[in-house]
C-alpha cells in the first residue's frame, strides 16, 4: 500500500531560518532520497510563501514519486501559475495530466507550451504520449466488444443464409490476411465472430489482425480465446507468447512458448521467438540455448544467428557474436541490422576502422539508418574524428530526433570540442528524453563544472551518481567535482573506495585505472602511493594486454623518474605487445608515453656518460612530459654541476593554472613547497597549450573570445598564479621554459586550417611569456629560438620526438637563457 501524501503531520510548521536556506535543504533531502524529510520541509517552505513556485512544483514532483499524482496536481499547477517561464514547469504538469489520463486537459496545456516555445522533442514526446492515450480509450469499445464475444458460451444453429454470409466473410478475412490489410481483416473477422463465436481458427485470425496493429490488449483475449478452443495449435501459443511478450509480461509469454514447443517443437520460427522472449527478461544463458536450438532445425535462420550474435554479445563474448552477425550476412548480404550489430562488436573489439565500414555498408543500403549513424559517430569520436563524429551525430537526429543516447554522445564530442554552451542543451535534449540517465547528468555537470558553474554542476552530478553509483562516467564526474572543490582528503577517500569495489567485483574499468593512478603518479608521495595502487590493482582477475599494458606504463614513468633502468627495461620488454595496439582514447596518451619513454631509454644509452656524473646539486623540472627529458642527466648549469631531478604534473597546462580547475594546481604546489628551497626549478609547462587540436589554438576556433585575449588570460593568469606561490615557499632561481617550434607535420589531425596563423600565435605566446618572466627577474629558457626555422616550424637539431626535446639540449640550455639583465 502506498504511503498516503496528504496528511503530514509536522512539528513545527514555522520557519526559524531564511527561506532561501529552508528550500535549499528540503532539495538536498529531496536528492538524497529522503523523501518525507523532504516533503516536510517544502510545506514549511509553503506555509511560509505559498506561491513559492519551485517548492509547488518539487512538492508535486514528489507525489508524483509517492505515485499520487492526484496529490500532486495543485502543486503543479500552483507552479506552473506562478513561474511561466520555467519549462520544467510545464513538463512536469503535463506529465500528471498524462498520468491522470485526462487526454483533453493535456493535449490543450501541451498546445499552450507549444505556443510559449517549450523544446520541440518534449512537445513530439507528449503529443506521442497523448495520442497513444486517447488511441488506448477509442480501443475499449474493442475490448468491450470482444470480452462480449469471448464470454459467449454456445449459440443457437444458423439460417442457412447467415451461414453463407459467414462463408463470405471468412473468405474476405483470409484475403485481407493475404494482403496484409490488417484494419479490414479485423473488421471481416469481428463481423464473422459475432456470426459464429466459437470457431477458434477466427480468433486467432483476429489476434494476427490485432498484434500486427500493436492492438495487444485485444490481440491477448482474442488468442486467449484461439487457445481455448484450440489447445493443440502450436502456432497459436507461439503468437500469444509475442503479444505478451510486446506487453512484457515475460514469465507468461515463456510459458505459451513452452507450450507451443511442447505441442510442436519442430518449428524453428517458436525456438526464435522464445529465444527473443528471453533475451528481453535477461536471461541470456536461457536465450542462448532456445536459439541454438532454432539453428540446428534450421541452419540458414538468418534472423536467429542475428538474434544469436546478440546473445553472445550481452553474454561477453564479442568473437562468439560477430562470427554469428557474420553467418547472417552470408545468408542475407544486405541484412541492415546484423550489418549494425557487427559494427558494435567490431568497436567493442577495438577493430575502428572495420566498424566504420560495417556502418557504412549499412548506411549504402538504408540511408535513413539513424542508429547506425549513431553508432558511426561513436567510432569517429573513439578514432578522434571529433568533427566527423559530430556530423555523424546531427545526421542521425535529423533522421530521429527523439534517440536519447545520440544526443548524449553529440554533447561529449561538442564538449571535447570546447563547444559547452552546445554540449549543454545536448544533454538537456536527451535528459527531455530520458529524465533518469544517470551518465547524461553527470556529462551535462562535467560541462557546467567547465563553465565555472560550481553549484548547478553538483547538483546535476550528485543526481546522477545516485542513480548510478557505480558507472564509471559518473565516478569520474564526481571526481571532477571534488577536485574543483578542492577536496582532496575526499579524493583520495574516494579512489580508494573505487579500488576496493574492483576488487570485490574482480574488476576494473579501464578509464578508472587512469583516475585511480594518474593522481599517484603526480604526487609528492609517487614511488608509496603508486606502488600500492599498482599492487593492488595488478591483483586483479580482469587482466589483458591493454590494461596490464597501462598499468606497466605508469610503473615505467616512475621508474624513468627514478632512474631504475633495469626495472624500466624488463617492463618495457615485457609489455613490448602494448605498443602495437590498435589507438582507442582510454590509453593512447598511454602508448604515446611508452614510445617516449623508449626513445629515452635509446638516447640513454647513446649517451651514457651524460649520465654518470655524481653531482648532488639537484636542477628540479616540474611540469608535464617535457619534464621527463632532463631526469637524472648532469649538467653544467651557471658553472654548477647540477642533476635533473623531475616531478611530473601528468597533463599540466598553463591553463589549468591560470584559470578555475584545482586538481593540476595542487599537484605543481605541492611540488613546489616539497622540492629544495634553494635549488633551481625549471618550469616545464605551455607546450600541450599551444597545439593545433587543443589549449589556446582550439579555444579560440570553437569559442568568440579573440586570439589576443585566451593568450593574454592564459599567459599572465599562469604567471599569476606563479607569483602567488613563489610568495609562499622558498625557492632558488627560477627557470620558465618556453614553446617550442612544432616537430610535428600540420597535416592530418595536426591540421590548424590556418597554418600562418597558428604559428604566429606560437610566437605571439612566446614574445608574451618571455616578457612576464624576465620583468620578474626570472629566466626565460627561448626554445623557440633554439628549435625553430625560417619556416617558423621544428628545424630538428633538438628535437627528440615530434613533441619532446633531447636531454642534451639542457646541457646547451644557457645558450638560450634569457633574464631581465640578458638580452
Amino acid at each position: 500500500m502506498g504511503r498516503h501524501f496528504f496528511g503530514v503531520k509536522m512539528q513545527n510548521s514555522g520557519l526559524d531560518i531564511p527561506l532561501d536556506v529552508a528550500f535549499r535543504l528540503a532539495v538536498e533531502q529531496h536528492q538524497a532520497g529522503r523523501l518525507e524529510d523532504a516533503e516536510a520541509r517544502y510545506r514549511a517552505v509553503l506555509q511560509a510563501q505559498p506561491q513559492h513556485p519551485d517548492a509547488n512544483h518539487n512538492l508535486g514532483v514528489l507525489a508524483m514519486q509517492f505515485d499520487q499524482p492526484q496529490a500532486g496536481l495543485p502543486f503543479l499547477i500552483n507552479a506552473l501559475e506562478a513561474n511561466a517561464d520555467n519549462s520544467q514547469h510545464w513538463l512536469s504538469l503535463l506529465e500528471c495530466l498524462v498520468r491522470l489520463e485526462v487526454w483533453g486537459e493535456a493535449a490543450d496545456l501541451l498546445d499552450k507550451a507549444e505556443v510559449r516555445g517549450l523544446n520541440p522533442l518534449a512537445v513530439a514526446e507528449y503529443r506521442s504520449k497523448i495520442e497513444a492515450g486517447r488511441g488506448i480509450a477509442a480501443d475499449a469499445d474493442l475490448l468491450k466488444t470482444l470480452r462480449s464475444l469471448a464470454g459467449r458460451s454456445s449459440q443457437r444453429p444458423h439460417s442457412a443464409g447467415k451461414q453463407r454470409s459467414h462463408a463470405n466473410l471468412l473468405k474476405d478475412v483470409m484475403v485481407f490476411f493475404r494482403a496484409g490489410d490488417w484494419k479490414n481483416m479485423e473488421i471481416a473477422a469481428l463481423s464473422a465472430l459475432k456470426l459464429r463465436s466459437e470457431q477458434g481458427k477466427l480468433w486467432h485470425l483476429l489476434g494476427v489482425a490485432c498484434l500486427q496493429q500493436e492492438k495487444l490488449q485485444a490481440a491477448l483475449i482474442a488468442l486467449d480465446k484461439a487457445c481455448a478452443l484450440q489447445p493443440k495449435d502450436a502456432e497459436v501459443w507461439d503468437h500469444k507468447g509475442v503479444v505478451l511478450n510486446r506487453l512484457g509480461e515475460y514469465a507468461k509469454a515463456e510459458e505459451s512458448y513452452r507450450r507451443s514447443l511442447t505441442i510442436g517443437s519442430g518449428r524453428p520460427e517458436a525456438w526464435g521467438n522464445a529465444g527473443i522472449n528471453a533475451i528481453d527478461a535477461g536471461c541470456f544463458v536461457d536465450a542462448a540455448h532456445y536459439l541454438q536450438r532454432a539453428l540446428e532445425l534450421q541452419p540458414d535462420f538468418v534472423q536467429a544467428h542475428n538474434d544469436m550474435g546478440n546473445v553472445q554479445k550481452l553474454l561477453g563474448h564479442p568473437e562468439r557474436a560477430m562470427v554469428h552477425y557474420q553467418r547472417a550476412l552470408e545468408l542475407k548480404p544486405d541484412f541492415v541490422e546484423a550489418l549494425n550489430n557487427l559494427g558494435c562488436v567490431q568497436q567493442e573489439l577495438n577493430q575502428l576502422e572495420a566498424a566504420v565500414a560495417s556502418y557504412q555498408r549499412a548506411l549504402q543500403l538504408k540511408p535513413d539508418y539513424a542508429e547506425a549513424f549513431g553508432n558511426l559517430g561513436f567510432a569517429m569520436y573513439e578514432l578522434d574524428r571529433r568533427e566527423d563524429a559530430i556530423a555523424c551525430y546531427q545526421h542521425a537526429l535529423a533522421l530521429k530526433p527523439d534517440l536519447a543516447e545520440v544526443h548524449g554522445n553529440l554533447g561529449n564530442a561538442l564538449q571535447e570540442m570546447g563547444q559547452l554552451e552546445a554540449a549543454a542543451d545536448s544533454y538537456d535534449r536527451a535528459l527531455v528524453l530520458k529524465p533518469n540517465a544517470a551518465e547524461t547528468l553527470c556529462s551535462l555537470g562535467r560541462a557546467l563544472l567547465n563553465q565555472g558553474k560550481t553549484d548547478e554542476a553538483a547538483a546535476a552530478i550528485l543526481q546522477g551518481v545516485s542513480l548510478a553509483p557505480a558507472d564509471p562516467g559518473c565516478i569520474i564526474a564526481r571526481l571532477r567535482l571534488l577536485y574543483a572543490q578542492g577536496s582532496f582528503a575526499e579524493v583520495d577517500r574516494y579512489l580508494d573506495e573505487i579500488i576496493e569495489s574492483a576488487l570485490a567485483a574482480g574488476r576494473l574499468n579501464a578509464g578508472l585505472v587512469n583516475e585511480c593512478l594518474t593522481p599517484a603518479l603526480s604526487s609528492v608521495n609517487r614511488r608509496e602511493l603508486l606502488a600500492a595502487r599498482l599492487a593492488r590493482i595488478s591483483s586483479l582477475p580482469d587482466g589483458t594486454e591493454r590494461r596490464n599494458g597501462m598499468l606497466a606504463t605508469y610503473a615505467m614513468l616512475s621508474a624513468w623518474m627514478d632512474g631504475d633502468d633495469e626495472v624500466f627495461g624488463r617492463l618495457a620488454r615485457e609489455h613490448a605487445g602494448f605498443l602495437t595496439l590498435p589507438d582507442i582514447s582510454v590509453d593512447k596518451n598511454l602508448r604515446r608515453f611508452a614510445i617516449y619513454l623508449q626513445s629515452l631509454l635509446r638516447y640513454k644509452a647513446q649517451h651514457a656518460a651524460q649520465y654518470s656524473g655524481m653531482s648532488t646539486a639537484v636542477l628540479n623540472v616540474i611540469g608535464d612530459s617535457h619534464c621527463l627529458s632532463p631526469a637524472n642527466a648532469v649538467f653544467d648549469w651557471q658553472g654548477q654541476q647540477v642533476r635533473g631531478q623531475s616531478y611530473l604534473a601528468l597533463g599540466v597546462k598553463m591553463h589549468h593554472l591560470a584559470w578555475p580547475g584545482i586538481n593540476q594546481k595542487r599537484y605543481v604546489a605541492d611540488f613546489l613547497q616539497a622540492v629544495d628551497g634553494k635549488a633551481p626549478i625549471l618550469l616545464t609547462i605551455g607546450e600541450i597549450d599551444c597545439r593545433p587540436d587543443e589549449g589556446i589554438w582550439k579555444a579560440w576556433r570553437v569559442g568568440t573570445t579573440p586570439l589576443e585575449d585566451i593568450i593574454a588570460g592564459t599567459v599572465d593568469g599562469y604567471l599569476g598564479w606563479l607569483d602567488t606561490q613563489f610568495a609562499e615557499v622558498a625557492h632558488g632561481a627560477v627557470i620558465v621554459q618556453g614553446i617550442p617550434a612544432p616537430g610535428y607535420a600540420l597535416t592530418g589531425e595536426k591540421d590548424p586550417v590556418d597554418v600562418p596563423g597558428f604559428l604566429a600565435m606560437i610566437r605571439a605566446v612566446n614574445v608574451r611569456l618571455k616578457s612576464g618572466v624576465t620583468a620578474r627577474g626570472w629566466y626565460f629558457l627561448d626554445v623557440y629560438a633554439a628549435t625553430v626555422n625560417e619556416s617558423g616550424v621544428g628545424n630538428g637539431q633538438w628535437h627528440l620526438d615530434q613533441f619532446h626535446l633531447q636531454p642534451g639540449f639542457y646541457a646547451q640550455a644557457q645558450r638560450w637563457l634569457c633574464s631581465g639583465n640578458v638580452a
